[in-house]
């Protein structure tokens, strides 16, 4: 049941990374922001539970950005350029070296949600380095 909670977690913030890398919602919108921080709830919650200390920290400090990120979205404020191969680079390190921990500690929420966002990162990454430029979303 608990592996269930984490994959729907997971998904949450996967879904709103994937919106954002495919150009159809922006980190200053609200949506954004507010799935970032259900799933990152979820997954703090999945993870003391478990009493896995690197996520707890890892989720624990998704879960207050993206409550900032809800205060900055409320006022449109902030904004991240997916276009700069530093962004995409940070990212796929990140989430390639999570999904190794995940996997060792076989927490499949956790294993769903870093190993898309290493592959969807991995797209960025190939997307940027070829001079292709995001596509940008419509209000």
């Amino acid at each position: 049941m608990l592996q269930a909670v984490s994959i729907l977690g997971a998904l949450s913030i996967l879904a709103a990374f994937a919106a954002n890398q495919f150009g159809w919602i922006k980190p200053s919108q609200l949506s954004y922001a507010l799935a970032n921080f259900v799933g990152a709830g979820i997954l703090t919650a999945v993870a003391v539970v478990n009493w896995q200390a690197g996520f707890v920290l890892l989720q624990g400090a998704w879960t207050l950005v993206s409550l900032a990120g809800l205060a900055f979205a409320a006022n449109l404020l902030g904004r991240l350029d997916t276009s700069r191969l530093s962004y995409q680079i940070s990212n796929f390190t990140g989430s390639a070296i999570l999904t190794g921990v995940a996997v060792v500690e076989v927490q499949l929420g956790f294993i769903l949600l870093e190993g898309m966002w290493a592959l969807v990162s991995l797209w960025g990454m190939i997307k940027v380095l070829r001079g292709e430029r995001p596509a940008r979303p419509t209000r």
